[in-house]
């Protein structure tokens, strides 16, 4: 299972000395699909004597989207992916300097089921999918009368299945 819960930090360490074609990638989550598969990864490269930090999802081997043509973010000794307390995804640099953010700060679903994940700077709707609430009387108290009463909720944790189909949040 993927636990990716606020104040999640996924950090790349980058070579002291530019490297001429360097390339680090660290996946975060994964699709276990058969083939191809969504992949997320927190990517680094080295470009022009700088390196680039990037937020990228591959559909199986294939770059599908990049943080990177959005704002190119580049930093020296490490680059950082940080999702806020406010649902806000961040890439950072060694001196906490935001070169990119979601913009989802707040964003995240109805009381319907809805889902949209938006790119802030752009205003673009990345992703959008409805799901079902199973059985809201599992819910607490405070999440059944937040969705009676509200159209959106904000989540603090969400836990996917390993099969990522299915996945259950805290709010």
């Amino acid at each position: 299972m993927s636990d990716v819960h606020i104040g999640y930090q996924l950090t790349l360490a980058i070579p002291s000395a530019y490297t001429e074609g360097f390339s680090g990638r660290a996946f975060l989550m994964e699709t276990e699909q058969i083939s191809p598969n969504f992949r997320t990864a927190l990517s680094v490269e080295a470009i022009n004597e700088n390196y680039l930090c990037s937020l990228d999802i591959f559909l199986g081997d294939v770059k599908v989207w990049s943080s990177s043509p959005l704002s190119q973010f580049y930093t020296r000794e490490k680059c950082v992916l940080e999702l806020t307390q406010y649902g806000d995804l961040r890439l950072k640099d060694q001196n906490e300097r935001i070169g990119w953010r979601s913009g989802t700060s707040g964003q995240v679903g109805t009381n319907i089921g809805d889902i949209a994940v938006w790119e802030g700077a752009s205003r673009e709707r990345l992703a959008f999918r409805n799901f079902k609430v199973w059985d809201l009387g599992a819910c607490t108290m405070t999440l059944q009368a937040s969705l009676a009463n509200e159209y959106t909720a904000s989540v603090n944790r969400v836990m996917w299945s390993p099969g990522g189909t299915l996945f259950g949040m805290y709010c």
